[in-house]
Parts: structure tokens; sequence; C-alpha cells
């Protein structure tokens, strides 16, 4: 893995030296306190959401994203707050080359894993007919593993001293990736972008071409996709959310158009009148399947017009013939009189609230969790990227430092947007706190 005594010679000289004091001592004190908020909060997600009993493929990503947290809590913001405290590194050349290599790959886990949620939560609203079988037992564990293999794989090359090496690099004051034959390259590269007027090495070369396929591949296509979903869930929710109107709004018109119409009793009528509720009382009285109304997702697309349903003559025994106190009934159209009633379930399941733009309140509540987190990665992941695009390290300082520090904030801030967002977490935290156990589906 490289040239241990090269890199050696550079560790443990002072670091940080035309960087702003404050700033640095600021560094420190802020990884120390997203230690101590970071891995009580990852831990107790982890154990809440376990103990809870969850089962939804959610709440297994969202261990795997608190997973990811912890280890960057508890291996790269000791060192890191080390690090900027004693201005030079003190901890020798393995956990040198650890230290970017964990940074890096579990930055990717993380940003994968949202990734994951996202494509989770499109599937079960644009494709709920193969969501039980994408996110059953064995693919859930396929994709949680994807999450880890894939961003630790692509850094296996480094690790062992291909397409650059991990080590210390004094310009920026941190363990990171360095050209092979060089301790501290003078050129930095990024899209084209160099620090110097000097030529770029052969391994400088290939220093630039990693960054650029890590930085797509990590972060610019993940986001990217988790881009893409939104816009074709916020499509669907419109979508829906205009058919359903469309349909309130018919029925309410043909039931004002049918109240307009003289009752003529017709001679010999042989029409029937089922006054239909709830959809199990339909499949009782006419043996008719209904549940494709609503999906197993409780999504209503209301994407047709209201199904008719013409009735022959039913048997005595069938329990919607008016009593003797209610007068007989006008021969009024069948499909109609179902069509109406169809229409009354629908508004009357939209004014409760279970749809909203297409979507349970639940799917809505938790799509929007999980916009924030991906929202929250994205602010903190922002600075360092265009610093690092600029190729601006040294330039920037103060800018580089809080970058870092903004990365090492995600640690902690996932916990805090369950809580504040959700209810079904903090129900999961409460059973935590009070030793109790509930199971919920999702």
């Amino acid at each position: 893995m490289g040239e241990p005594e090269a890199d050696d010679e550079g560790e443990g000289d002072i670091l940080f030296q035309n960087y702003p004091s404050g700033v640095v001592d600021f560094a420190m004190v802020a990884c120390i306190v997203f230690m101590l908020l970071g891995v009580p909060g990852n831990v107790s997600t982890i154990a809440a959401l376990i103990k809870s009993k969850i089962q939804s493929a959610t709440a297994v990503f969202i261990i795997n994203l608190s997973v990811s947290d912890l280890m960057l809590c508890c291996f790269n913001l000791p060192l890191a707050a080390s690090l900027f405290g004693h201005r030079r590194w003190l901890h020798g050349h393995i956990l040198c080359i650890l230290f970017p290599f964990f940074r890096y790959g579990l930055v990717a886990v993380s940003l994968f894993t949202v990734l994951a949620i996202t494509l989770n939560r499109y599937v079960m609203i644009a494709h709920p007919t193969h969501y039980s079988t994408l996110y059953e037992g064995r693919s859930l564990f396929v994709m949680v593993s994807m999450t880890w293999l894939g961003p630790f794989a692509c850094l296996i090359p480094t690790l062992f001293g291909r397409w650059g090496k991990f080590g210390l690099d004094k310009d920026i004051g941190s363990c990171s990736i360095l050209p092979v034959d060089e301790q501290s390259p003078k050129v930095r590269h990024f899209f084209g972008h160099a620090s110097s007027d000097d030529e770029m090495s052969p391994s400088a070369t290939r220093i630039c071409f990693l960054q650029e396929f890590l930085f797509v591949v990590a972060f610019a296509l993940p986001c990217l996709v988790i881009i893409v979903c939104y816009a074709r869930i916020f499509f669907i929710a419109r979508t829906a959310e205009r058919n359903s109107r469309r349909h309130l709004d018919a029925g309410k018109n043909a039931k004002s158009e049918e109240a307009k119409k003289p009752s003529v009793a017709g001679a010999g009528a042989t029409y029937v009148i089922v006054q239909v509720e709830d959809s199990s009382s339909l499949a009782k009285a006419t043996g008719t399947d209904t549940s494709c109304d609503d999906d197993d997702s409780g999504i209503h697309l209301g994407t047709g017009p209201p199904r008719s349903l013409v009735l022959s003559p039913p048997p005595l025994s069938l329990p919607s013939i008016p009593s003797a106190s209610t007068p007989s009934p006008e021969p009024i159209d069948r499909g109609t009189a179902f069509s109406l009633s169809s229409m009354k379930r629908r508004a009357s399941r939209y004014r409760r609230g279970s749809i909203r733009s297409g979507l349970s309140s639940k799917d809505i509540r938790l799509l929007k969790m999980i916009l924030t987190i991906f929202i929250a990665f994205l602010v903190c992941y922002l600075p360092i990227t265009i610093v690092k695009a600029l190729g601006k390290e040294k330039d920037l300082p103060v800018i580089t430092i809080l970058g870092y520090l903004f990365i090492y904030l995600t640690t902690c801030i996932n916990p805090l947007i369950y809580v504040a967002m959700s209810s079904e977490y903090r129900l999961a935290y409460k059973n935590l706190l009070t030793c109790r156990s509930e199971t919920s589906s999702n």
C-alpha cells in the first residue's frame, strides 16, 4: 500500500500554519460536540427501531443510515478532533490511510442509503403492484449490501496504491488521496482546474480522474436520481389530486342533476337500488371484488371514470330491500345510483384526510422527512464540493475547514430530523425510553 517511509516523513509536522487559529480551535470543539450528539443519537435510533419492530423497508434503510453515521462518529470524529487540536497528525501511517478511506466510503454509504429510501418511496407510489416483489427479504438484503459494497469497492484500488494512495496532504492539513509519486502534491486538480502552472504528472492526472469518477458515481449521479424520483412523485401526486377533484365534482353534479328529475313511478319496474357504503358491503351483496379502488399502498389514483354495475333482480334474502316504513324507491338508473354511491365513498375518504394529493397522510409525512434528510445532506456537502471543484483548498482555508465540519454535522443531524418530523419515530424513541414494545408496519 504505497511507500510508508515516505509518508511518515510528513506525519508529526505542524499543520494549519496559514489557517486562522480561532477557526481551527472551533473545528476541534465542533467535532467533539458532533461526536457527543451523534453517538447517542444514532445508537438510540437503531435501538428504538429494532425494539419497536417497525416492519418496513424504510425502517431497514434508516437503520443502515444510522449505522453509517455512527461509524463516522466513532472513528473519524475523534481523529479529526485530535488533528485540529494538536495541529498535527499523531496517529501513525495506518490510521492516516484508514481515515480518508472510511470518510469517503461512509459518506457515499449515507448518500446511497438516502437514494435507496427515495427509490423505495417511488416504487411504493408509482409502481405499487411491484412493491412486495422488489422489497421482500432477500432483495432488501441485497440492496442494503450494495449500499456498502459499491462505495468501498471504488476505493479498493487507492487502498492498494493504484489510482493514487491514501496519505497525509499537508496542503489541506488532513489525510486524503495523494499521487503515488509525490508526498504532498503541488498540483491540485479537479474538473480541469489546476492550482499551479506545473505540468501535471501521470500520477496526478490519474488522481484527477479518480476524483472526478468518485464525484460523479458517489455524489452527482445519486443526487440526480433522487431529484428525478421526487419530480416524478410530485407529478403523480398532482395528477392524482386533479383526478380526485374531478371525480368529486362529477359526483356532486350527478347528484344535483338527479335531484332535479321528477319522480315517475314505473309500472312493473325491476330496478333495484343497492345502498353501498363500503367495498366490503358491495362484495357481500353482489360477489363483486371492488378492491381495485384502493391499492395496497393506500394510494387512490382515480385515473378512470366511476364504474357502473347492472344488477339482476335479487333473491328475497338480499339485505337491501327497503323497510315498510320507507317509501318505495322510484326507478332510477342503476349505473347512476352506483356511481353516486362510489362518489360518496371517495368523497368521504378525501374529507377524512386519508387521501391528500393522491397520497396517504403517512406517505406525505415520510416523503417530507426523506426530502429534508436529502436537502440537509446536499447543503452539508455543498461547501466542500465547491472548494474542491475550484481547486481552492489552500486559498480558502476557512471555507475548507467549515466544509469538513458540515460533512461531520451530518452524523448527528439525522436523528434530530426523525424526532422533529415523524410521529412514528417519536413513538419508537418513547417506547425505548419507557421499555415498551409495539409492532408497526408500513
